[in-house]
């Protein structure tokens, strides 16, 4: 008798945490969405460029900050560089907010990554040393829902802050989004 009281308990306090939303269940496209980041930051960390590719789709685009629009056969020889030249050690996405259209999700994600370069091009001291780098920026991702799932055809990077030996480069970089 005493099990079910407090089990009967249990549920009704769990209920009222739901309600008055202080406990959240994800919704099935959230979950999806958590899952494909972690796929790719999983690729990025292993350095499995083909395994990375395989989440964007074949019209994918990129426009990081104020620059042009990168197609994927150019984000992919920026990936590959990055997978030369980074070691990352913190990967993550959090999902600000997402909406839900017919056959694609837009999601507003904020991503933190941190690891160490080598500066091959000399770009933050002498070519060849070793740096750690932090870096997070606030994109705009549009998802399209396939057979094997949740795909990257855009991505919009428009806010972002880069750190080098603890050192932050210039002020945070702002760019105009439309969404």
């Amino acid at each position: 008798m005493k099990l079910r009281i407090v089990l009967l308990l249990s549920l009704v306090v769990v209920i009222v945490l739901l309600v008055l939303g202080v406990l959240r269940v994800p919704s099935i496209t959230e979950r999806r969405l958590a899952a494909a980041y972690a796929q790719l930051d999983d690729a990025m960390r292993r350095k499995d460029l083909p395994a990375y590719m395989a989440l964007l789709t074949p019209d994918y685009s990129e426009t990081r900050f104020r620059g042009k629009p990168a197609s994927r056969h150019e984000a992919e020889k920026r990936y590959r560089q990055l997978m030369t030249d980074w070691t990352f050690g913190l990967q993550d996405a959090d999902i600000l907010r997402f909406t839900e259209q017919k056959d694609r999700v837009v999601a507003i994600v904020d991503r933190h990554s941190e690891g160490t370069v080598i500066d091959s091009r000399g770009a933050f001291g002498p070519k060849g040393k070793v740096h750690r780098i932090v870096s997070s920026t606030t994109d705009v991702d549009t998802w399209v829902r396939t057979p094997r799932g949740l795909r990257l055809k855009l991505r919009q990077t428009g806010l972002g802050t880069v750190s080098v030996d603890g050192k932050a480069l210039g002020m945070p970089i702002v760019a105009p989004h439309d969404h």
